[in-house]
């Protein structure tokens, strides 16, 4: 093995307020990476850490200063998305030759031998479709490992916006949208078609990227086994719903503006990527904040 040339990868997460969850994170990650025996791994970690006033960065510097992490702080305005391409601009910077860029959450877990699904199903991607493609990595449950909680979605109806969880199935399967839960990305695709589009907030901005993938001919896949461990924290639609129509106007407008809840991240996903379905999204956004008890009869969230 000590022979054997090196796989550089550039991992990019970002961070606030999650002290114990990003240190757990880290920790798998450098686990997983020392697990990995069929060549070594160069790992570099590239953090934002956004804001965070729990001793975060502090903590990560102590807990791993025998790993290369590089931290960049901001002002804790990014969130998830801007906080991610300001982590994957750096790792650009720094190491414009890495091989693989990995994309994680800082609340997921990986497993031990998640690095093998990845590269196998990077392998997949290639005798496939002939291309380097997306490799996400599938997510379950700590509860609940029979339960998916991110991964891959595959459309139902795109017209209708309705879209599923892939299952898995013991081999990498296609799918349209990716989750950055654990994302493996080659440099290739990422001089093709660049990074995470700066226009989103917090969230979106990974389903985007692997849509604009494809309309490049670059594919997406979900691991066939699971690769990591996180709880969906995400409200159903039914309990999302209930809520906002409990609210008084003002706390809807409230809610609608803020980052972490904000149409419009939703928006700009819908006229990046399905652009005949943006007005009708509008409307019913528009719908939502003035009239939400006609839009739950109308779009069918039962109590």
């Amino acid at each position: 093995m000590t022979n054997t040339p090196s796989l550089r990868i550039s991992v990019v997460l970002t961070c606030f307020n999650r002290r114990e969850r990003t240190l757990s994170c880290l920790r798998s990650l450098f686990q997983a990476v020392d697990a990995y025996a069929v060549c070594p791994l160069d790992v570099s970690v590239f953090l934002t850490d956004d804001g965070c006033t729990d001793g975060t960065a502090e903590a990560v510097k102590a807990a791993f200063s025998e790993h290369d992490i590089c931290i960049t702080r901001s002002e804790g305005n990014l969130y998830w998305a801007r906080g991610m391409c300001l982590s994957w601009k750096k790792a650009l910077e720094k190491r414009p030759q890495t091989d693989f860029f990995l994309l994680v959450n800082d609340d997921t877990e990986l497993l031990s031998g998640c690095f093998e699904e990845l590269f196998r199903t990077y392998d997949y991607s290639l005798k496939k479709t002939g291309n380097e493609g997306l490799c996400s990595g599938l997510i379950v449950s700590p509860t609940h490992q029979e339960c998916v909680t991110y991964g891959g979605k595959r459309w139902r109806s795109k017209w209708l916006g309705i879209n599923e969880l892939v299952e898995p199935q013991g081999e990498p399967l296609p799918c349209a949208e990716t989750n950055a839960n654990l994302l493996l990305v080659p440099r290739s695709v990422v001089e093709c078609i660049g990074i995470f589009h700066d226009g989103y907030q917090h969230g979106c901005a990974d389903f985007d990227y692997s849509m604009k993938a494809a309309r490049r001919g670059i594919p997406s896949f979900v691991t066939g086994l699971p690769c990591g461990l996180c709880e969906r924290d995400h409200p159903d639609d039914r309990a999302k719903q209930q809520r906002l129509m409990d609210m008084t106007l003002a706390q809807r407008k409230a809610y609608f503006k803020h980052p972490l809840t904000s149409r419009h991240d939703h928006l700009l996903f819908t006229r990046r990527n399905i652009p005949l379905r943006y007005p009708i999204v509008l409307v019913g956004r528009f719908m939502n904040l003035y009239l939400p008890k006609l839009y739950n009869r109308l779009f069918g969230f039962r109590n």
